[in-house]
């Protein structure tokens, strides 16, 4: 398990390298992080257990995209501009990936936590735009190396 959470571990950092400094993330690195992700989860609590979970977190980040869309339509922006301005495509898969790595009160306070702390550090460093995949990503980093326990069944 050592392996694969240093395999974990070196793919966040890539996704931050790649997203800090191009602004764009290699699709090769969701699916590496993914699966890394469900096979350590896979070791500590039960695969229903763990759909469960990641079903409840999707619905959040389903629920934050849904009012994300509605302020865009009530300001009078295009909810294609969801993608195309406000949101990558990457920062919503990696989304979905944290929806499997954390159980739901965790999720969310993350969820929450790591968007405040991406948008003040993109503040400071006075970046033209948020590069929130590679933000939180570093931030999962951090949880993984100071282990710490997000659960009963911590990561």
């Amino acid at each position: 398990m050592f392996i694969v959470k240093l395999i974990l571990i070196i793919s966040l950092m890539i996704l931050f390298l790649q997203d800090i400094i191009s602004r764009a993330v290699s699709w090769v690195i969701f699916p590496i992080i993914f699966l890394s992700t469900l096979y350590i989860q896979l070791q500590s609590i039960k695969l229903n257990e763990l759909m469960m979970q990641f079903m409840i977190n999707l619905i959040v980040v389903l629920i934050q995209l849904s009012f994300l869309i509605l302020y865009l339509k009530f300001t009078s922006r295009s909810w294609t501009e969801l993608t195309s301005k406000y949101f990558a495509w990457g920062d919503i898969l990696f989304f979905i990936i944290l929806g499997l790595s954390f159980p739901v009160p965790f999720f969310i306070f993350f969820l929450i936590a790591s968007i405040i702390i991406s948008i003040l550090i993109s503040l400071i460093l006075k970046f033209k735009t948020v590069p929130l995949a590679g933000f939180q990503a570093i931030l999962f980093a951090f949880v993984l190396l100071f282990n710490i326990n997000t659960s009963v069944y911590a990561i």
